[in-house]
């Protein structure tokens, strides 16, 4: 079996995508490199990679797993990290443009891992991602 990740595209449009993603875990194993904003597929995607930025999180963790939020290339950029029994959050980095896209050679999507993702392990987070 695998863990189920369900993601939700909210919106999409020329400016943002809002997605909202939900972690089960089964078990099997940690989620590695699980693309959360997929700049290949999204019609609106800026020309430049680098013209992302991530300008708001809410998230939630239930047990004892972290989330670790990255901005996928050749060379990750790690963004934030939901730290184990994070109760309901909400963080906005709007206020000063962002955490920009700043991976090398970036591939333009955000991606996850988890640490510590067992059996009946959930989470729920929520991403706004700014186009610049």
């Amino acid at each position: 079996m695998a863990n189920t990740v369900t993601t939700t595209k909210i919106i999409e449009t020329t400016k943002y995508s809002i997605i909202h993603v939900y972690i089960t875990g089964d078990g099997s194993g940690e989620e590695t490199g699980t693309v959360i904003y997929d700049y290949s597929a999204d019609v609106y995607a800026p020309t430049a990679k680098t013209q992302l930025s991530l300008v708001r999180f809410w998230g939630s963790v239930d047990s004892t797993i972290s989330i670790d939020l990255v901005w996928d290339g050749a060379t990750d950029f790690n963004v934030w990290c939901v730290p184990q029994y994070t109760p309901a959050r909400d963080v906005d980095f709007s206020f000063f443009g962002g955490i920009k896209n700043l991976a090398t050679t970036p591939t333009g999507d955000l991606v996850f891992n988890t640490i510590g993702l067992g059996a009946s392990d959930h989470a729920s987070i929520v991403v706004v991602i700014r186009k610049v």
